[in-house]
């Protein structure tokens, strides 16, 4: 018998804000709308890292874990993949959380973070592959 398939509703939010957000024309209200979706996209992506980092957190407690958990999200998936013999990669970690950053923290309010749908799209995989790594459930976003 597979593996059960979950379908996580952060990662399907991601999804659906990255598909919104590609191939419109160029107005200065698509514009907004495609950044608007870009950045709910990454958002999301790393909404759903949280979540399924945390439930795989608890699973690893209730397995008799005895270590202490980190409390960093950085230092959560490092744990989580070493678990699964994963490597994690700290650069890629940082370039790609970064985004995700400079949104819910602004430097400047005058002027909003516009991520390229191609840097969406790399958030988005990069944090799909993070979650292929270390949970325990095929995931289903569509």
């Amino acid at each position: 018998m597979g593996m059960a398939t979950f379908k996580f509703m952060p990662l399907c939010d991601a999804s659906y804000f990255l598909n919104q957000g590609r191939g419109v024309p160029q107005t200065q209200l698509s514009y907004e709308q495609v950044g608007r979706n870009l950045r709910s996209s990454i958002l999301m992506s790393w909404a759903a890292v949280e979540g399924a980092a945390s439930y795989e957190l608890e699973k690893l407690k209730k397995s008799g874990y005895k270590g202490k958990l980190p409390e960093s999200l950085r230092g959560r998936l490092k744990l989580l993949l070493e678990q699964k013999q994963q490597s994690f990669d700290l650069e890629s970690f940082k370039e790609w959380y970064k985004w995700r950053n400079r949104i819910t923290h602004p430097q400047d309010s005058r002027k909003y973070t516009q991520p390229s749908f191609d840097i969406a799209q790399g958030n988005f995989n990069y944090c799909l592959g993070l979650m292929r790594g270390f949970y325990s459930l095929n995931l289903d976003f569509s």
